[in-house]
């Protein structure tokens, strides 16, 4: 994977960091979950301070909300912040978006206005970002070898990354993405008991550890949707909760 500029991540990393960054990337490829490779990816970042991490290729301006939500790979960001994101479409005026398929270097969003691009509109949704506890943050964008563009982004109330600390960052956000591939590649398992794939995944959300209302979020669906989706699994797996919905699709090897 290389970095949205057509370059491959470089920077001279100390002993310490190569020793950290192996430990790293041996962790992320041990993840079954999305979920897992989050947790990891917010304890690195965490002395950057950064408090939230967001992952994810381009979606497209004019694209339905669900069509925008499925191209999230790593969601950490607030989740008040998400909905109104997709509900708002602020995709068509996110300069962050801009700086990555334009292909600009690693940045940090205090530098965007340098680039000509903050305009009205995008002024207005960085400003309102920072409402939700995203007044800083710093973005990578990286290229798949099949071409496609991924932005990742690192936000919080300060940012602080040394120049140093760069390559070791932007090597951590490469595997965070690639293992997220991965996992999301291994979501075709075959359905049983006639659960659909749709029901499948708020399921599989919810053994990852998120709740109804992120579980929503995340499928671009309403709250009501996510819950009828969980509902229809416990029917169909005959399980007493959701709790146990998990535990008889892992028998049945539906989960990860």
């Amino acid at each position: 994977m290389r970095n949205d500029n057509g370059s491959f991540p470089t920077g001279r990393l100390s002993a310490h960091a190569i020793e950290e960054t192996m430990v790293l990337i041996t962790a992320m490829e041990a993840a079954q979950t999305e979920a897992e490779v989050l947790r990891q990816v917010l304890a690195y970042v965490g002395r950057f301070g950064a408090k939230h991490v967001l992952a994810g290729s381009m979606p497209l301006a004019g694209m339905k909300k669900r069509q925008q939500v499925d191209h999230i790979l790593l969601n950490g960001w607030p989740t008040d912040w998400v909905m109104r994101y997709f509900d708002q479409d602020y995709v068509r005026h996110d300069p962050t978006i801009r700086m990555i398929k334009e292909k600009h270097a690693p940045f940090f969003w205090q530098d965007i206005e340098a680039q000509r691009l903050f305009n009205l509109s995008a002024r207005d949704v960085m400003g309102e970002a920072g409402e939700f506890g995203l007044r800083a943050g710093f973005t990578i964008g990286l290229q798949t070898l099949q071409g496609a563009l991924i932005g990742f982004s690192i936000g919080g109330e300060r940012i602080e990354i040394r120049e140093q600390e760069r390559a070791g960052l932007q090597l951590m956000a490469t595997f965070a993405i690639e293992r997220a591939l991965q996992l999301q590649e291994m979501d075709q398992f075959p359905l049983t008991h006639g659960v659909s794939a749709r029901e499948r995944r708020a399921l599989q959300l919810a053994a990852d550890g998120l709740r109804d209302q992120e579980i929503a979020v995340r499928m671009g669906i309403s709250h009501h949707g996510a819950e009828k989706h969980l509902r229809a699994v416990r029917d169909k797996l005959e399980a007493k909760n959701t709790t146990n919905a998990i535990a008889i699709a892992m028998r049945l090897g539906m989960l990860r």
